[in-house]
This record gives C-alpha cells, structure tokens and sequence, in this order.
C-alpha cells in the first residue's frame, strides 16, 4: 500500500473507532434526555466512514460507486437523529417523535435509492472520472440531486442548531459551558462538509467528514460526561454536598434521579450508575403516597419513616429548581436523620408532660375558666363566620364597625371595599331603597326588618331579609345597630315556582283551573260593567284520545297534549286564555266577544289549527275535538255555572258524534239534568233489585232447536217502566256502572244455566253475555270469569263472552283476551262487520265465533252478499256464525240455503224471562212456528 494510501485511509479507521466507541458509551447511558439520539448520531457516522474505507480500497468505478451509494444510508439517518439530539438535550417534548423524524429520513432515503439506480437515469452522478490510481474515491460531479440533498442536510443541521441555541439562551448560566462546547462539537461537521463541498471538491482525498466527525464526537461526549454539567447537575454537585451528613437527592423536572451524593446512595441502598435515570419511586426510600405528593406539589418540612437498609426517620425537604424565566428544571430532595432528634424529643416530651402534669394539678380552675372563655369566643367566631347569614355592626354615623366574612359573597364585593351603609345602599334597586331607609331609621328604636332585592357588580340580583335592633349603652342610649341579613333568593324562587305551579300546568304549561277561573271571574266583572261586552268560554275535549294512548304509549299521549296546547295557543287572539283542565280537556276563555258568531269564528280557527296531522313515533295522528261554546248572559254571576254550560254544551257534542261544536241553550241544560237524574237513578237500580236479565234464544238452523241463550239486561224502572239497555247503557258506560252490571248480569246468567243443564244434560246448553271495553282497562275481568264459573259450578265450556270490534284495538284489551283464551274461556266478536276489526289479523284473535250485526239483514233488500262472505271467511278460519236480526220467514229460508249454523231474531223470539224462555228447550222452530220435539 504506497503512503498516500496510508495516510488517507489511517485517519479513516481511527474515526471510525472512535465513532464505534462513543455510540457504544453513550448506549449503555442512553437514560439521560438525548444522549440516546446522540449514540444512534455517533453509530451513524462510523457506519458511514466504514462504507468511505470500503470505497478507498475497493478497485474499479463500479466497486468504488457501490459503496458510495451504501454512504447514502447512513447518511439519512444523521440529520434526523441529529435534531432528535438536539432537542432532548435543550429539554424540548416532541408530540410525534417517530412521525416527525421518519419524515425527516424519508427525502434522503429516496436519494439513496437514486444512487443505487443512477446507471438508468444518471440523476446522482454527473461527468464520473476514470479510476486512474487505486486507494482514491471516486470523482464525479454533482447533479440537481446531491445539491438539493446538500441543501436539505444543512437545513435540518441549521434547525437542529437553532433549538440548541434556543436552549442556551434559557439555559442557567451554569448551564452555558457546558451547551456551548456542545454546541461547538455540532458544528465541526458542518464546518467540514463546507470545506469537502467547496475548496477540496475535486481532490480524490477531499472528504474530511471522518475527521470532523471523530473531533466532533469527542467534544460532544466530553462536553456531555466528563464536564459533569448535564441537565441539573451543575447546580446541585458541589463539594458541599458531596460533604453533606444528609442524604441528597437531584431530581429532573420529569422526576427521575439525576444525581446522588453518597449518604444518599447508601440510604437507597444503590449505586451511582444504577440510580441514575431511574424513576423517583424506584430509588427514594420513602413511602409511595409521599413521593407521589412530592413529583406533584412537593412534600416539604415533614417527618416521615425510611425504608432501604438504615431505615429510621427522617425530615424530608425539598428545594425546587428554576430556570431563568421561572420555569421548572427538577428538585433536590435533602432527607436528614433525625433519629437522635427524635429520640431526644421523647424524653423533653417526657419532662414536659410531667411538669405539665404538676402545673395542671395547681392550675386547673385557671385553665378551666381559660378554656370556657376560649371555646365561647371561638364558638361565636366560627358561627359567625361558617353561617350562610351575614352578622354586622353599624355605628350612628353608618360606618360598619363589624361585618362578618359572608358580607362580600352576598353582596357580590370585593373584601374591604364596601364598609358603610351608605355605599351599601346603592345596591338596592330603587323601588326598594324607601322600605330599607325605613327600615334602619326604625332600627335606631326598635326591631325593624325587611325584604329587598340588590343588584351585584356583574348585574345578577339576589333578594335579602335583614333583621336590625339597636344596641344600648349603660344609660340606655342607643349608640349602635346591630343586625344579621340572609340570602332567601332561592327561597324567594321557590315561592315563586310554587306560586306558578299552584295556577299552571304542570305538563303542557297552561293556566290551570283555578287561574281560569280567576280570569273568568274578573272578565264576568268587566262584562257586568260594560254594556255591549261579552266574554265566552270554550270546553274543548279530544276525541278518542284514550285510543292514542292504548296505542301508542301514555308518553306518547303526552307528547299529543303538549303538542295540542301549542296550537291552541298560537290561535288565540292576545288577552284570551288557554287551559287545561285535565286529561285530555281543554278550556280557553274569549274575552269581548261581540255575539255567539265571532266566537264561532275563533272556533273554526282552532278546528283548522287542529285538522293538521301530528306526527307521534313516525306515525301521522288525525285529532278531532269536541267543543262546548258557552257565551256570558245576565244572570250568569259565577264563573263555574259558565263552565258548566260550556261542558254540558261540549258533552252534546260527543253524543252527536263528535268532531263538532255545539252552542249551549236550555235544551241541554235540561237534557243535561234528566242525565243526572238517569245515573243516580242507575246508581240504585242493583242495589233495589231493579234489574232483569232477560234470555233469547239461539237456534240451530239445521234442526230448530234452541243451542244456547243471549243474556241480556232490563232495567224494571219504577216510574218509567221497563227500559231497553239503549236507554240507559250510554251513561252505565260513562260512569263506569257497566261494569258492575256485566258481572251482574254474567253471574246471573250463569246461575240460569247451571239449573238448565241439570234440568237438559244432553243438550249442551250455553249462554253469551255482553262484555263492555270498560271491562279490559278497569281490570280483574279473567279473575271475576273463573271466580264466577267456580261459585255457580258453571264449566268453562258453558259461557261465552261477547265483545265488540272496538275492544280489540288497544293492547290492553288483546292481552286480556288471550289470557281469557288461555283458560278456556270462547269469545265472540258481537256486531261484526260494524266496527275496526282487520281481516289481516282476524286469524290470530282468540275469538270461537262471530256474530253478524242485524243491520246486514235490514231493510227489504237485505245484504246477503256480505253475509254469505262473512260465512265463507269463518268457515276458511274455522270459527263459527251466529246471525243476529232474523225477522222473516224469507230471511231464515234464505240463510238455510247459503249455509249458516246458528241464528237469532225476533222471528224465533224476543228476549223472556228465564220461566217464559225454558219451555223453548223442549220444542223446535220448524220455519214458523215453535212445535214440540218427537221424542227420540
């Protein structure tokens, strides 16, 4: 190898050992903030010189360019581990460490991959020189790539330079030494590179990185641990401490030991390098919750026991560090033995509490007196300043001469800056100043007291009750006031809701009854003084809103009211009121109304704002209402009798089907009280035995003979004779009498059977009772059926209940009714073809048959069509039919030849009494007449 050769490449090996070296030290101290970045900077360099020796001593252009493009790998990875370095040793967090400096490495990896692959693009190289001696690099000129890739590597190492200096302006002057030597050490490369790059560019030994980077490694790592200045250490080893009988302990701002004099690494029990870096916890020997408290707000000035191999107590100190402008560095814990202290302290203990002992003896009614005074004064201090009221003291001129500390939080001020009456009272709002000026004149001679609201510096009010005496010298004179004032905004708020709550509704938030009648009053009093000035009261029901809630959901149903009083209010005309009385009735009150036309008007704006359909759970809802209209005449004084008009009016309209309004006059009035009459009348009936259960038969088309019996009820009125239930079901249904009377009636006809079928075992006689909708949402139906079957030894099979289509909607209702199935109990579904039933469904329904209501078979052309599809639908669903209003011959005759099972009219008999109707179990109906059955 000739001496050129040598003298290159010599420098080279020694650089790259050195290198090695110092990313191999700096590794195995890696804990410390940056020295990590520093190793993976230092490897980086000496696996680059490595590739440089390799490119030296390799022969040929392509050898030789091979291992100066394995140079670009190592030479992505040093601005980024650089700027890494950089910023841990300046104290810098960086939020994305492995995004922010994978980035970095990308733009100079993919100028490697343009090295390996230049011989197909030649974008790395340009005008490269025959290798015309060996043990030389390759010489070759740059392209727009190595010059961009230049400009990128001195934009990061100038970046990384800047966070260094940043760092050492904040740094503590002891700190600057130590940061400008490393300082010195990042610059030597770039120095080098200025030089390889520009005055020796065409030299085959032009590279002087391996130099520069050896130099700069060297400074770096002994600017970093052989000066001994890293992080906070130059502030805290000193000789004095290493001197310390105290255990010493220097904590970073991330509370990791940076620094331990040597009583401190024997309290631990540790050595040097291996407490280093550690985490707090792992190294002090303190409990875990003191050192907790200590990294979070220190723990300073207490006694606590050590763990570690002396052990023992100690008194635990902390003395923060702080950088130029106030900011956190770390913390020196001192912990000094007091074991002796303490020991000594015991024994004073001991000799004091003996000497206290003697004195206590010759003492004792002293301190006794001491403590009472003592206990009453603090006792009166404490109440006075933990009350939620406000104790003070005024003297005759007004100046406070106490005021206890809750004054400032009362009256929104600053502490000491409101001391007299007089600035006080520039916070009551004025309305109220004249009560409170009263209020302390009269103080001076007597107890006075008063209610005010006062305005606060940032405009919220609070209302206050003060209660004030005067205070009396010797003589008896007056010399000061004396007085405590309490916050009762929020009970004054509670009043005030209470007071809203007692006049308004609690759900849709209108005026309740009492407020409307309140209005009503005082509108009635206006239209007794003013001539020619009406008012007008509306009682508004909706109709079929139980329906609403059956279906959907009592929550739902709310959401309807709520939804209803909105466009209530928004139609009414301003100074009208809107209320709700309950449930789903509504009252709303016109005031000057002219005559019963403009009120009909208003009337018709509320039915249009009410015809938009709702929406509930996704479903749009259609709401009609039935409104009573009651206008203001002479006479009419009360505010109730209107609104009775009104109602009685609106209940008109629900007879009429609803959907209407209806104006009062007499004839309801008078309609109104035979109804009153009517229910107490009905009230009676079943107690004075008034009603009757009267029987028609069911007959057998196919062979005449009666089948079973439709019980049915009578009431024998007194005065009025017998009436038919269409007179008097109405009201039972209202009142909810119905119910009553069903199970009247069911136990009733259950009796009747019972003797029935001992009399006819063979026939299999049953009977069919009407049961009322009341019924499924009264509740205790299905119990009251087998509790009845049980009492008249009545089997399931003998009773069938009788239900309308209109109690199959509601949930309630279909519940019941599979429970009743479930016990054997048969159902028909009586009028059908009338109401609401679904074909959809009508398979599942726990039904046994159905009942055709008359009114296909009325009239003198009489609907077979629909009755011979309702025969062909139950015979498909396997459920039987009963035709109800046969009356002619013809009728029977025709329902014979299409088919049907069983009938009932006034043709084979109208309703009798249990005795007029047996004798109909022993005879058949021939087509015309009842006629004795052949024996069998």
């Amino acid at each position: 190898m000739p001496p050129s050769a040598t003298l290159l490449l010599l420098p080279y090996v020694l650089s790259t050992a050195i290198s090695a070296g110092v990313a191999a030290y700096c590794w195995r101290r890696r804990a410390r903030p940056g020295v990590a970045a520093f190793a993976v900077l230092a490897a980086g360099e000496a696996c680059w010189t490595l590739g440089l020796i390799c490119e030296v001593v390799s022969p040929g252009v392509q050898a030789k360019a091979f291992w100066d493009n394995v140079q670009y790998l190592p030479i992505a990875v040093l601005p980024p581990a650089l700027l890494a370095f950089a910023n841990g040793f300046s104290g810098r967090t960086v939020r994305h460490p492995v995004r922010l400096y994978g980035a970095l490495a990308l733009p100079l990896l993919a100028v490697a991959a343009l090295a390996f692959t230049d011989p197909w693009h030649g974008l790395a190289r340009a005008g490269v020189q025959p290798v015309t001696a060996p043990y030389t690099q390759l010489v070759y000129g740059f392209t727009f790539v190595d010059v961009a890739a230049a400009i990128y590597i001195y934009v990061v190492q100038a970046w990384a330079y800047v966070v260094l200096a940043a760092g050492w302006i904040r740094a503590h002057p002891l700190y600057r030494a130590q940061m400008s030597l490393v300082m010195a050490g990042v610059l030597i490369p770039a120095l080098g590179s200025v030089l390889t790059f520009t005055v020796l560019r065409e030299s085959p030994y032009r590279d002087l990185s391996p130099w520069t980077f050896a130099i700069a490694n060297l400074v770096i790592a002994w600017g970093l641990f052989r000066r001994r200045l890293f992080d906070v250490v130059p502030v805290a080893r000193h000789a004095v401490v290493e001197s310390l009988a105290d255990a010493v302990y220097v904590l970073d701002a991330q509370g990791r030991v940076v620094d331990l004099n040597p009583v401190a690494r024997r309290t631990a029990g540790v050595a040097d390098d291996a407490a280093l870096g550690r985490p707090a916890e792992e190294v002090l020997p303190l409990p875990a919750d003191v050192v907790a408290r200590l990294r979070e707000n220190g723990a300073a000035g207490v006694d606590v026991a050590t763990g570690g191999p002396e052990g023992g107590p100690v008194h635990l100190s902390v003395h923060p560090l702080h950088g130029p402008h106030g900011e956190p560095w770390g913390r020196v814990v001192v912990l000094r033995d007091i074991t002796d202290a303490k020991r000594a302290e015991e024994e004073l203990r001991g000799s004091r509490d003996r000497l206290e002992a003697v004195v206590s003896e010759r003492t004792a009614a002293l301190v006794s007196a001491n403590e009472a005074l003592r206990y009453s004064q603090e006792s009166l201090r404490q109440i006075a300043e933990n009350s939620s009221e406000v104790f003070w003291l005024l003297e005759r001129d007004g100046h406070a001469a106490y005021v206890s500390p809750g004054f400032d939080r009362m009256w929104g001020t600053q502490p000491g800056e409101v001391r007299d009456a007089a600035t006080s009272f520039l916070s009551v709002v004025p309305e109220h100043r004249a009560a409170v000026q009263a209020m302390f004149e009269e103080a001076h001679l007597r107890p006075a007291e008063a209610t005010f609201r006062i305005v606060h510096p940032d405009g919220s009010e609070r209302w206050l009750h003060t209660r004030a005496a005067p205070v009396h010298d010797e003589h008896g004179v007056a010399y000061r006031v004396a007085g405590v004032t309490e916050d009762v905004t929020e009970r004054k708020r509670m009043q005030d809701q209470l007071l809203h709550d007692a006049f308004h509704d609690g759900l849709t938030g209108l005026a309740n009854r009492a407020l409307f009648q309140d209005r009503l009053q005082h509108s009635l009093d206006l239209s007794r003084r003013h001539t020619g000035r009406a008012c007008a009261v509306l009682i508004l029901d909706l109709d079929r809103f139980k329906l609403v809630n059956d279906s959907f959901g009592h929550l739902a149903g709310d959401r309807l009211l709520v939804d209803v009083a909105g466009r209530l209010r928004a139609r009414m005309r301003d100074g009208d009121t809107v209320a709700r009385f309950g449930g789903d009735e509504f009252a709303l009150l016109l005031e000057g109304v002219a005559d019963a036309g403009e009120a009909l008007r208003q009337v018709e704006r509320i039915q249009r704002g009410l015809a938009e359909p709702f929406e509930l759970q996704g479903n749009e809802v259609f709401v009609t209402p039935s409104i009573g209209l009651a206008l203001s005449a002479p006479g009419v004084e009360e505010p109730e009798e209107l609104v009775r008009r009104a109602d009685t009016a609106m209940y008109r309209a629900k007879e009429l089907g609803g959907a209407r309004c209806e104006v009062f006059d007499r004839a309801m009035h008078a309609r109104a009280l035979a109804r009153l009459r009517l229910e107490t009348e009905l009230r009676r009936a079943l107690e004075r035995g008034e009603m009757e259960v009267v029987f028609q038969p069911i007959v057998s088309l196919a062979g005449g003979r009666v089948v079973g019996f439709e019980a049915l009820v009578r009431w024998r009125h007194p005065q009025r004779g017998e009436l038919a239930p269409g007179a008097f079901l109405d009201v039972a249904e209202e009142t909810g009498l119905i119910v009553a009377i069903d199970r009247w009636v069911l136990r009733e006809a259950c009796t009747r059977l019972r003797r029935w079928r001992e009399r006819y075992p063979e026939r299999g006689l049953y009977v069919t009772v009407n049961v009322s909708g009341n019924q499924f949402t009264h509740g205790g139906l299905v119990d009251f059926v087998q509790q009845t079957l049980a009492d008249t030894c009545v089997e399931v099979d003998g009773v069938r209940l009788e239900i309308t289509e209109r109690a199959l909607v509601g949930r309630t209702g279909q519940a019941v009714l599979g429970e009743l199935r479930a016990r054997g109990v048969q159902m028909l579904i009586d009028d059908f073809g009338t109401g609401y039933s679904s074909l959809g469904y009508l398979h599942r329904l726990p039904i046994s048959a159905l009942k055709v209501d008359r009114s296909f078979l009325g009239g003198d052309q009489p609907n077979y069509a629909i009755v011979g599809a309702v025969l062909a639908l139950a015979r498909n669903l396997g459920k039987d039919v009963v035709i109800e209003g046969v009356e002619r011959a013809d009728q029977l005759a025709r329902l014979v030849e299409m088919g049907a099972g069983c009938a009932q009219g006034y043709l084979f008999s109208q309703p009798l009494d249990a005795a007029a109707a047996e004798p109909l179990l022993t005879r058949r109906f021939d087509g015309a007449a009842w006629v004795p059955m052949e024996p069998a």
